[in-house]
Formats: C-alpha cells, sequence, structure tokens
C-alpha cells in the first residue's frame, strides 16, 4: 500500500508539467463511498496515464447498509477526506466519430474509517415491548485500495471539453485487522478539459 501511495506522488508531478495535459474533473460512485476528483493526464499514443487528488464524500454513509464494508467508510477530519487515484485507459480509434470508447484500469487509495451504527439484543422490557441498546463506532484509520476494471465513453460538448462516463468491476482491499478483500462495482462521470487533438479522426 505505501509503496503504492509513494509512486502515484512520484508520478503525479511528470503529468502536472507534460505538454500533452488533459485536466480533468469527476464523481465516482465508489464501494467504500462517493468521492470527487481533480487530475491531470497524458496522452501516448491510444495510451492516457492519469492520476489525481481525491475528495471522500461523508454524506454518502449509509448507515442502514451493512453488507460487508459497502458505503460503511467515514472521514473525520481534513486529511481523511484526501485519497488518491492512477489510471490507466486505451482508446479504440473510431475513424470520423467525435465518440471515443476506452477501456480502463484504476486504483483509488483513501486512508480513513470505518463507521458502524447498531443495534445490539434486547436487553429488557418495558410494556411488554424490547429494549435495544443501539451504539456508534468510530474505529481507526485503516487503509483502503480499490481496484477497478472497466470501459468508458467520452464526447465532445464544446470546443476543448469533453463529458466522460465509466463503469466497472472489481475488489477492494480493506486494511482493516487482518486484509479483508470486498467484490465492488464502480461508476463514474466527469468533465475533461483537453488539449489534444484526435490524431486519427479524418
Amino acid at each position: 500500500m505505501k509503496k503504492s501511495f509513494i509512486f502515484i506522488m512520484l508520478f503525479t508531478p511528470s503529468v502536472l508539467f507534460s505538454q500533452n495535459n488533459s485536466f480533468f474533473f469527476d464523481y465516482n460512485w465508489d464501494h467504500i463511498g462517493d468521492n470527487t476528483e481533480l487530475g491531470f493526464q497524458k496522452k501516448i499514443n491510444n495510451h492516457f496515464i492519469s492520476g489525481g487528488l481525491l475528495y471522500f464524500l461523508n454524506f454518502t454513509y449509509d448507515k442502514n447498509n451493512h453488507w460487508s464494508f459497502k458505503r460503511q467508510y467515514y472521514a473525520s477530519d481534513f486529511k481523511e477526506h484526501l485519497g488518491l487515484d492512477f489510471t490507466y485507459k486505451y482508446f479504440f480509434r473510431i475513424n470520423n466519430s467525435d465518440i471515443e470508447p476506452y477501456a480502463f484500469y484504476s486504483i483509488h487509495l483513501f486512508k480513513n474509517r470505518i463507521k458502524y451504527d447498531g443495534i445490539l439484543i434486547p436487553y429488557g422490557r418495558i410494556n411488554n415491548k424490547p429494549l435495544y441498546y443501539e451504539f456508534n463506532a468510530l474505529y481507526k484509520p485503516s487503509f483502503s485500495m480499490q481496484n477497478t476494471i472497466g470501459l468508458g465513453v467520452k464526447f465532445p460538448i464544446y470546443k476543448n471539453i469533453d463529458l466522460f462516463a465509466q463503469a466497472g468491476v472489481g475488489f477492494v482491499r480493506l486494511k482493516y485487522m487482518n486484509n479483508i478483500f470486498d467484490p465492488s462495482v464502480s461508476f463514474t462521470v466527469g468533465a475533461v478539459y483537453n488539449q489534444i487533438k484526435k490524431q486519427w479522426k479524418k
């Protein structure tokens, strides 16, 4: 996990100062909770490599969903809201078309907390009705790494501005007590300020 963080931290400046930049902003529906991203990507032929800064959104916490750790993460301070993204995309060539389909692989990294709201078994009765003990727990920070592979599409809307949407499946590695692996589904929509010309369009 630490090696992945170091790799992305070293990789991000090379993307930022490249002459072949695209800048993007997106919204991610992820397994542990939703987040937004501001990032940069570089084109090499049909290949795009990107890195970005993620911001975790607490309002997507779902106290009623206790299927494993799905949407159970929570940020208790500013640094726990922040995460990193590394994504590789391969674009398929379609001549005479503004629509650009692609395949992608992404890694999302966070270090925030597992939150749990629960109800214990009855401990007494009043007027023949059982009493339950409710509790709220916020555990110590732990790493999560979501790995996703999927398909997406990008298309222009105005001059150098494109929209994109993608969906994928994969797994989340949760480093909590022991390593835990959850299957995951992810959806993303976003916008790109793209300075790269479509070399294959005729």
